[in-house]
């Protein structure tokens, strides 16, 4: 069966409720790795879920797939599976809702993993006007360095991402803001809850190197899961939600491997 609706993150996943699911979908007479053979899916992939030790997001095709394969004694809907994972068929929410309740998630994770960190954030404010942007979030905050502003744009994406290209021209938009207000922003970062764009946006930014700092941040599971820092051409870049040490050897040979490719 062929499912073209299209889902949005409302919240975050109901890891409890989604293993409780998933053991009644599978069924008492079938193992976990018969489950997961007949979804196309390697064993392991659903053990985590049962387990609830994923650190990132499932994909929704995976979702999709656990309730086709369903035990139909088992009564577990598509609908209860996509709940528990915390999205909704984008019909259902209007998009200046999702918008709203998506920002509210990425900018409580930001403060919450500063704040975490032990790091100086005050005079947090969203949608700032700065020269002739406007940013989701910006605040101040010793993260940096000293106390200075971070701004940030955070983009919502759809299970339906059509590649790079689709949003090209916003992160252009974004880095030329960058320069047209050059010096009253320490860094610009990039917000994304999308693990296929998180690495696209690597894969296109290997290449620069400029004058000032910019970020791209994949978020997931209410934390910081990956950083990656566009490369400076005048010092070392901040890692501020990794060991800057290790991550920028990390970045260093990250860089390497993928200016080989583009």
């Amino acid at each position: 069966m062929v499912n073209n609706k299209r889902y949005v993150r409302v919240r975050d996943v109901d890891k409890a409720k989604l293993s409780e699911l998933i053991v009644k979908a599978k069924g008492p007479s079938r193992s976990v790795r018969a489950f997961a053979e007949e979804i196309g899916v390697n064993p392991s992939t659903l053990t985590r879920l049962i387990n609830m030790q994923n650190k990132s997001y499932s994909k929704d095709s995976l979702i999709i797939g656990i309730a086709e394969h369903a035990d139909p004694a088992s009564n577990v809907t598509l609908e209860m599976l996509m709940e528990a994972h915390g999205v909704r068929e984008m019909t259902d929410v209007p998009a200046l809702d999702y918008r709203a309740m998506f920002e509210k998630r990425m900018r409580q994770v930001i403060l919450d993993e500063l704040v975490i960190r032990g790091y100086t954030v005050q005079n947090a404010l969203v949608d700032v006007p700065i020269g002739m942007s406007r940013y989701d979030m910006v605040l101040e905050t010793d993260a940096l360095g000293e106390l200075g502003k971070w701004a940030f744009e955070f983009k919502a994406v759809t299970v339906n991402y059509a590649g790079l290209g689709s949003i090209r021209g916003w992160i252009s938009s974004i880095m030329e803001s960058f320069y047209v207000n050059n010096g009253k922003l320490k860094r610009i970062s990039v917000v994304i809850e999308n693990k296929d764009v998180f690495e696209d946006l690597r894969r296109c930014l290997c290449n620069y190197s400029i004058p000032d700092e910019f970020s791209v941040l994949y978020i997931g599971d209410n934390q910081v899961l990956d950083e990656f820092i566009v490369e400076k051409n005048n010092g070392v870049p901040v890692y501020v939600f990794k060991d800057n040490n290790t991550e920028v050897k990390k970045a260093e040979d990250t860089r390497s491997k993928l200016k080989e490719k583009c």
